[in-house]
């Protein structure tokens, strides 16, 4: 079957339910003002799918939904290709239904986040005297730390456009972060590898933890929930300043350590609030005898996470955010 025109003649979801009611198979592809889209479809039904603007993981709803927003281009069916990408097959009604709801779901988005390309920073003041955020949202803030755009927020995460500006949103709406006008400096390098998301929750460090080598605990996110205060806020923003210079400044290992500027940097990320505060405090000491002190008041909690002290150290000494 030959199947090709435009989205000024066809709708995406004419064309979709089409190919469905056919129960063809192959891959129908969209290049249009947003780029280009795949969608893979096996008798009938969608298996697989990729846009540009969406990540590999993204689910197949996604991928409709991130079609569904191009208003110009042209489609071509190309019959009995498969890949091997292809997952369980869903049919396309319900697909059309679920990116619908994304699609309304979006305009609430983005009258908040208007673009990937929008500045992000952290508020200087709560409109309330404490707030709560999980461990995914700690991450979140500590990566905004003293600016960013949205696109690099969610490139560290591995997040797609829908994700990423979704989880900015929530944070806009708690009044812990702010769209700006203003360009913002701490960019996240683009060799940076992504950040895992939702990131693993880390045990707190008790005497019971160190004698078991305070391993990762594999729990869900929301498992742990800390109470975040405007001054702890702001201690975020220190230490993803921190991390921001430790990128540009320790960019070659020490010859007995092997970890380097980028990976403090996602080290000091994974920091809970109450280390960040203390590490920004070090930061900013003037003199060594300060700055060990600040430390010592989270010695057991750093014996408890997978930072390089040595290199934390050396980094202190070297730098003031």
């Amino acid at each position: 079957m030959s199947l090709q025109g435009t989205l000024d003649t066809f709708a995406l979801p004419e064309v979709l339910r089409l190919l469905a009611s056919t129960a063809k198979t192959g891959r129908l592809t969209l290049d249009g003002d947003r780029g280009v889209g795949h969608v893979w479809i096996d008798g009938g039904a969608l298996v697989a799918g990729d846009t540009e603007r969406t990540t590999a993981q993204a689910p197949l709803a996604e991928v409709v939904f991130e079609l569904l927003r191009f208003e110009r281009g042209g489609f071509e069916f190309h019959a009995d290709e498969s890949t091997e990408d292809a997952g369980a097959p869903v049919e396309v009604e319900p697909l059309l239904v679920e990116a619908e709801a994304l699609l309304a779901d979006w305009q609430a988005i983005a009258a908040v986040v208007p673009s990937m390309s929008a500045a992000v920073w952290l508020e200087a003041e709560l409109t309330q005297p404490s707030v709560q955020v999980d461990a995914a949202q700690w991450r979140l803030l500590a990566a905004i730390g003293s600016g960013a755009t949205v696109a690099s927020v969610a490139d560290r995460f591995g997040l797609g456009e829908l994700a990423g500006s979704r989880a900015v949103k929530e944070l806009v709406e708690r009044g812990l972060v702010r769209i700006s006008d203003r360009p913002a400096p701490n960019e996240v390098p683009s060799s940076a590898p992504p950040v895992e998301w939702p990131p693993p929750v880390h045990a707190a460090s008790t005497a019971a933890t160190s004698a078991a080598s305070a391993a990762e605990v594999e729990t869900p996110a929301l498992a742990v929930v800390r109470p975040l205060s405007a001054d702890l806020v702001e201690a975020a923003a220190l230490a993803a300043a921190a991390a921001d210079a430790a990128e540009h400044q320790l960019d070659e290992p020490m010859a007995d350590e092997p970890v380097a500027g980028p990976e403090l940097a996602r080290q000091l990320a994974a920091l809970g609030p109450e280390a960040a505060r203390a590490v920004a405090a070090a930061a900013q000491a003037d003199t060594p005898e300060a700055r060990d002190a600040a430390l010592a008041s989270i010695a057991d909690e750093l014996d408890g996470i997978p930072i390089s002290r040595g290199l934390l150290l050396k980094f202190l000494s070297s730098v003031r955010t």
